[in-house]
Protein backbone atom coordinates (compact mmCIF):
# COMPACT_ATOMS: atom_id res chain seq x y z
CA UNK A 1 0.00 0.00 0.00
CA UNK A 2 1.24 3.59 -1.14
CA UNK A 3 0.88 6.68 1.07
CA UNK A 4 2.38 10.22 -0.05
CA UNK A 5 4.43 11.43 2.05
CA UNK A 6 3.30 14.80 1.96
CA UNK A 7 -0.62 14.44 1.93
CA UNK A 8 -0.63 11.77 3.52
CA UNK A 9 -3.22 10.36 0.78
CA UNK A 10 -3.01 6.47 0.79
CA UNK A 11 -4.48 4.11 -2.05
CA UNK A 12 -3.76 6.54 -5.12
CA UNK A 13 -2.82 6.05 -8.92
CA UNK A 14 0.72 6.19 -9.55
CA UNK A 15 2.61 7.85 -12.58
CA UNK A 16 5.98 7.29 -12.46
CA UNK A 17 6.20 9.15 -15.43
CA UNK A 18 5.63 12.19 -13.83
CA UNK A 19 6.82 12.18 -10.57
CA UNK A 20 7.87 9.43 -7.81
CA UNK A 21 5.51 7.10 -6.63
CA UNK A 22 6.05 8.29 -3.07
CA UNK A 23 3.84 10.96 -4.13
CA UNK A 24 0.09 11.41 -4.89
CA UNK A 25 0.62 13.95 -7.07
CA UNK A 26 3.16 17.05 -9.19
CA UNK A 27 1.98 19.16 -6.64
CA UNK A 28 2.90 17.23 -3.59
CA UNK A 29 6.36 16.10 -5.00
CA UNK A 30 7.09 20.03 -6.15
CA UNK A 31 6.54 20.51 -2.48
CA UNK A 32 9.04 17.70 -0.67
CA UNK A 33 11.39 19.47 -3.73
CA UNK A 34 10.97 22.92 -2.10
CA UNK A 35 13.00 21.70 1.46
CA UNK A 36 14.84 18.20 0.29
CA UNK A 37 16.72 18.92 -2.48
CA UNK A 38 20.02 21.76 -2.87
CA UNK A 39 18.54 25.22 -2.50
CA UNK A 40 18.72 27.36 -5.30
CA UNK A 41 17.11 30.36 -4.21
CA UNK A 42 15.62 32.15 -0.96
CA UNK A 43 12.18 33.15 0.49
CA UNK A 44 11.77 36.57 -0.22
CA UNK A 45 9.90 36.87 3.44
CA UNK A 46 11.83 35.23 5.65
CA UNK A 47 14.83 34.08 3.73
CA UNK A 48 14.54 30.66 4.81
CA UNK A 49 16.78 28.33 1.39
CA UNK A 50 14.91 26.47 0.02
CA UNK A 51 14.71 24.79 -4.08
CA UNK A 52 12.23 25.91 -6.94
CA UNK A 53 11.55 25.17 -10.66
CA UNK A 54 14.04 27.82 -12.44
CA UNK A 55 10.57 27.96 -14.47
CA UNK A 56 8.54 28.98 -11.09
CA UNK A 57 11.30 31.92 -10.11
CA UNK A 58 10.91 33.61 -13.44
CA UNK A 59 7.34 33.85 -13.31
CA UNK A 60 7.60 35.19 -9.85
CA UNK A 61 7.44 38.82 -10.58
CA UNK A 62 7.07 40.40 -6.84
CA UNK A 63 9.23 37.41 -5.29
CA UNK A 64 9.07 34.27 -3.88
CA UNK A 65 8.17 32.33 -0.63
CA UNK A 66 8.05 29.69 1.25
CA UNK A 67 4.66 29.56 2.78
CA UNK A 68 0.88 30.20 2.38
CA UNK A 69 1.76 32.82 5.85
CA UNK A 70 5.23 34.48 4.07
CA UNK A 71 2.80 34.88 0.57
CA UNK A 72 0.07 36.92 2.43
CA UNK A 73 3.50 38.91 4.16
CA UNK A 74 4.58 39.51 0.51
CA UNK A 75 1.49 40.51 -0.85
CA UNK A 76 0.55 43.07 2.13
CA UNK A 77 4.00 44.54 1.64
CA UNK A 78 4.17 44.90 -2.67
CA UNK A 79 0.33 46.11 -2.42
CA UNK A 80 0.18 48.79 0.15
CA UNK A 81 -0.19 52.16 -0.75
CA UNK A 82 0.29 53.34 -3.93
CA UNK A 83 1.59 50.28 -5.84
CA UNK A 84 -2.48 49.05 -5.41
CA UNK A 85 -4.37 49.45 -8.58
CA UNK A 86 -7.17 50.34 -6.52
CA UNK A 87 -5.50 52.59 -4.29
CA UNK A 88 -7.52 55.41 -3.30
CA UNK A 89 -10.57 54.63 -4.96
CA UNK A 90 -13.87 54.93 -2.67
CA UNK A 91 -17.32 53.82 -3.64
CA UNK A 92 -18.42 53.35 -7.06
CA UNK A 93 -14.70 53.83 -8.42
CA UNK A 94 -13.56 50.75 -6.79
CA UNK A 95 -13.97 47.11 -8.11
CA UNK A 96 -15.52 46.06 -4.75
CA UNK A 97 -18.11 48.36 -4.71
CA UNK A 98 -21.76 46.05 -4.08
CA UNK A 99 -24.73 48.60 -4.61
CA UNK A 100 -25.84 52.01 -3.58
CA UNK A 101 -27.89 50.75 -1.07
CA UNK A 102 -26.85 47.87 1.38
CA UNK A 103 -29.25 46.39 4.13
CA UNK A 104 -27.08 45.79 7.84
CA UNK A 105 -27.31 43.08 9.84
CA UNK A 106 -29.62 44.75 12.64
CA UNK A 107 -32.19 45.54 9.11
CA UNK A 108 -31.16 49.30 8.60
CA UNK A 109 -30.58 51.02 4.94
CA UNK A 110 -27.60 52.10 4.33
CA UNK A 111 -27.23 54.29 1.66
CA UNK A 112 -24.34 55.36 -0.25
CA UNK A 113 -23.16 59.22 0.27
CA UNK A 114 -20.00 60.17 -1.23
CA UNK A 115 -18.71 63.70 0.71
CA UNK A 116 -21.34 63.19 3.96
CA UNK A 117 -19.99 64.23 6.86
CA UNK A 118 -21.01 61.57 9.03
CA UNK A 119 -20.58 58.29 7.80
CA UNK A 120 -22.01 55.29 9.43
CA UNK A 121 -18.59 53.52 10.40
CA UNK A 122 -15.45 56.02 10.17
CA UNK A 123 -13.30 53.28 10.74
CA UNK A 124 -13.10 51.53 7.31
CA UNK A 125 -13.83 54.74 5.47
CA UNK A 126 -17.21 54.23 4.51
CA UNK A 127 -19.13 56.41 2.73
CA UNK A 128 -22.28 55.19 3.30
CA UNK A 129 -24.80 56.68 5.41
CA UNK A 130 -28.28 54.91 7.21
CA UNK A 131 -30.91 56.52 4.49
CA UNK A 132 -33.37 57.47 7.59
CA UNK A 133 -30.79 59.85 8.36
CA UNK A 134 -30.55 61.35 5.18
CA UNK A 135 -34.37 61.20 4.37
CA UNK A 136 -34.64 63.37 7.33
CA UNK A 137 -31.96 65.52 6.38
CA UNK A 138 -33.33 66.25 2.60
CA UNK A 139 -37.09 67.01 4.53
CA UNK A 140 -35.22 69.34 7.43
CA UNK A 141 -37.60 72.05 6.44
CA UNK A 142 -40.24 69.92 8.23
CA UNK A 143 -38.43 69.75 11.21
CA UNK A 144 -37.18 72.24 13.41
CA UNK A 145 -34.07 74.27 12.97
CA UNK A 146 -31.90 73.21 16.11
CA UNK A 147 -32.19 69.64 15.04
CA UNK A 148 -29.22 70.08 12.21
CA UNK A 149 -26.14 72.23 11.38
CA UNK A 150 -24.40 72.86 8.48
CA UNK A 151 -20.64 71.24 7.74
CA UNK A 152 -19.00 71.71 4.63
CA UNK A 153 -22.06 72.83 3.19
CA UNK A 154 -24.12 69.68 4.05
CA UNK A 155 -27.01 70.47 6.13
CA UNK A 156 -26.87 67.32 8.26
CA UNK A 157 -28.74 65.96 11.33
CA UNK A 158 -26.86 66.39 14.72
CA UNK A 159 -25.30 63.33 15.93
CA UNK A 160 -26.73 63.79 19.39
CA UNK A 161 -30.70 62.86 17.89
CA UNK A 162 -31.63 59.60 16.75
CA UNK A 163 -34.60 58.79 14.10
CA UNK A 164 -37.09 56.84 15.54
CA UNK A 165 -39.42 54.61 13.02
CA UNK A 166 -43.12 55.21 14.39
CA UNK A 167 -44.16 51.67 12.77
CA UNK A 168 -41.54 50.14 14.06
CA UNK A 169 -40.70 48.74 10.59
CA UNK A 170 -36.55 49.68 10.04
CA UNK A 171 -36.94 49.72 6.27
CA UNK A 172 -40.09 51.71 6.20
CA UNK A 173 -38.04 55.32 5.82
CA UNK A 174 -41.06 57.48 4.50
CA UNK A 175 -40.81 60.97 5.63
CA UNK A 176 -44.15 60.57 7.60
CA UNK A 177 -42.73 57.31 9.62
CA UNK A 178 -39.38 59.16 10.66
CA UNK A 179 -39.25 61.02 14.28
CA UNK A 180 -36.18 62.82 15.80
CA UNK A 181 -35.67 62.16 19.52
CA UNK A 182 -32.82 62.60 21.41
CA UNK A 183 -30.72 59.49 22.92
CA UNK A 184 -32.06 59.61 25.85
CA UNK A 185 -36.14 60.16 24.62
CA UNK A 186 -35.18 57.36 22.48
CA UNK A 187 -34.11 54.58 25.06
CA UNK A 188 -36.90 56.27 27.61
CA UNK A 189 -39.24 55.61 24.29
CA UNK A 190 -38.47 51.99 23.59
CA UNK A 191 -38.37 51.04 27.14
CA UNK A 192 -41.34 52.04 27.97
CA UNK A 193 -42.71 49.13 25.73
CA UNK A 194 -41.07 46.21 27.40
CA UNK A 195 -41.10 44.43 30.41
CA UNK A 196 -38.31 42.72 31.94
CA UNK A 197 -38.52 39.06 32.86
CA UNK A 198 -36.05 37.91 36.23
CA UNK A 199 -35.29 35.00 37.77
CA UNK A 200 -36.18 34.25 41.48
CA UNK A 201 -32.96 35.95 42.07
CA UNK A 202 -33.75 38.94 40.62
CA UNK A 203 -31.59 38.76 37.83
CA UNK A 204 -33.05 39.67 34.10
CA UNK A 205 -33.20 37.00 31.96
CA UNK A 206 -35.61 38.44 28.84
CA UNK A 207 -37.53 41.19 27.39
CA UNK A 208 -41.33 41.30 26.14
CA UNK A 209 -42.66 43.98 23.88
CA UNK A 210 -45.84 45.34 25.29
CA UNK A 211 -46.77 46.98 21.68
CA UNK A 212 -47.00 45.43 18.15
CA UNK A 213 -47.13 48.29 16.34
CA UNK A 214 -46.60 47.14 12.45
CA UNK A 215 -45.71 44.12 10.70
CA UNK A 216 -42.04 43.86 11.96
CA UNK A 217 -42.74 44.07 15.35
CA UNK A 218 -42.12 41.08 17.52
CA UNK A 219 -44.12 40.68 20.55
CA UNK A 220 -42.07 37.57 21.59
CA UNK A 221 -39.67 37.51 24.23
CA UNK A 222 -35.88 38.80 23.57
CA UNK A 223 -33.13 37.07 25.04
CA UNK A 224 -30.09 39.10 24.82
CA UNK A 225 -26.26 37.53 25.53
CA UNK A 226 -25.73 40.46 27.82
CA UNK A 227 -29.09 40.29 29.54
CA UNK A 228 -29.02 36.03 29.60
CA UNK A 229 -25.59 36.75 31.44
CA UNK A 230 -27.58 38.70 34.29
CA UNK A 231 -27.18 42.31 33.42
CA UNK A 232 -29.12 45.08 35.18
CA UNK A 233 -29.54 47.76 32.43
CA UNK A 234 -31.50 47.27 29.13
CA UNK A 235 -30.72 48.21 25.75
CA UNK A 236 -31.87 50.05 22.65
CA UNK A 237 -30.75 50.48 19.00
CA UNK A 238 -30.81 53.67 17.01
CA UNK A 239 -33.69 53.99 14.78
CA UNK A 240 -36.01 51.62 15.10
Amino acid sequence: MCKCKICEKEDYLIDTKKFPKDFCSYKCYEEWCKFNKTPNCECSVCGRPMYLKSSRIKRAKNGITCSLECSYKLKSIYMKGSNNHQFGLIGDKNASFKNTDLVTSYGYILEYCEGHPYPHDKSNKTIRVLQHRLVVERNSDNFEKHYFEVIDGWKVLKPEYEVHHINEDRKDNRIENLQIMSKSEHIKYHNSLKELIRDDLGRIVGVVKLSNIGEGCDANPEINSEISKGSESSYSVEGE
